[in-house]
């Protein structure tokens, strides 16, 4: 005769594996299902180990898939963020802008911006930056 493995202590079971073993192990006749249940459950454990396995790689591809998505929307930024250095540099005001070309600039804008290298430095009126 098989020998018997006695199951672990009720205690250390889930409510939902008691639960499961209480309405298949009910009655003595119901122990000579026995290895049809534990059957069962080995079929069951391998069915939730399949779809891990599964939501494991999809897993997998989705974080791969948005780092890739993400690397390239940094590379993306970083080119947005050069042309605008870029175009700040092509309009910048130099300390050498004569005292005439100062008075053109008071007729067309309150405010100037002077940038060094694309970063802006200070603005203000001509009075403020004088």
């Amino acid at each position: 005769m098989d020998s018997l493995q006695s199951l672990p202590p009720l205690s250390t079971l889930s409510t939902s594996v008691s639960s499961a073993l209480n309405a298949k192990l009910g009655t003595n006749h119901d122990l000579t299902q026995a290895p049809s249940i534990v059957a069962e459950f080995l079929t069951q454990c391998d069915d939730l180990e399949r779809n891990l396995v599964h939501l494991n790689r999809t897993l997998e591809s989705n974080l791969a898939s948005y780092a890739s998505f993400s690397n390239r929307i940094g590379h993306l930024f970083g080119i947005v963020n050069s042309k605008l250095t870029d175009l700040g540099s092509s309009v910048c005001l130099r300390s050498s802008v004569s005292a005439h070309s100062m008075e053109e600039v008071d007729v067309l804008c309150d405010r100037l911006g002077i940038f060094v290298d694309g970063a802006l430095q200070c603005i203000g009126n001509e009075k403020e930056l004088g």
